[in-house]
């Protein structure tokens, strides 16, 4: 039987998993850049929330998972607010642009912000979880008075 702690680390996994589909199927990617971080961010929260699980006697295993964390929360910080193309727009594309901008509305930056939250809430919960670890693994391993 699976205690409600592990019930819910299983359910942050489909939902990180379909998260990782929709995000992946939906962007882009046009350079070595996005698709490092997008797949490191994804990848270091489903590990740091498998270990979260687990008891980390040893000095060492607490000083990876203290790395792993912070690894985590930078990856997530870039994939969020790194840009995602550096080409510039040509003429043709402007007077395209202004054309199609007419028809279609750009959303808000409170949607933009929701949808994120929304398709990177499972990433979000997993490094929150690992930074309360992080923060007893630190404070054992004498880094925190």
């Amino acid at each position: 039987m699976l205690t409600e702690i592990e019930w819910w680390g299983g359910l942050l996994y489909l939902c990180g998993a379909l998260a990782y589909w929709i995000t992946y199927k939906e962007i882009g990617m046009k350079w070595a850049l996005d698709y490092i971080g997008f797949h490191l961010a994804f990848l270091t929260s489903a590990v740091l929330l498998a270990l979260y699980f687990y008891e980390l006697n040893s000095p060492l295993l607490q000083k990876l998972y203290v790395g792993l964390t912070v690894m985590a929360l930078v990856s997530i910080l870039l994939m969020w607010f790194w840009p995602s193309s550096d080409e510039e727009p040509s003429a043709d594309s402007l007077h395209e642009d202004a054309a199609d901008e007419e028809a279609d509305e750009e959303p808000g930056l409170l949607t933009i912000i929701i949808g994120n939250l929304v398709l990177c809430g499972p990433l979000l919960a997993t490094v929150v979880l690992g930074a309360l670890k992080s923060y007893g693994l630190a404070q054992q391993l004498g880094w925190m008075s």
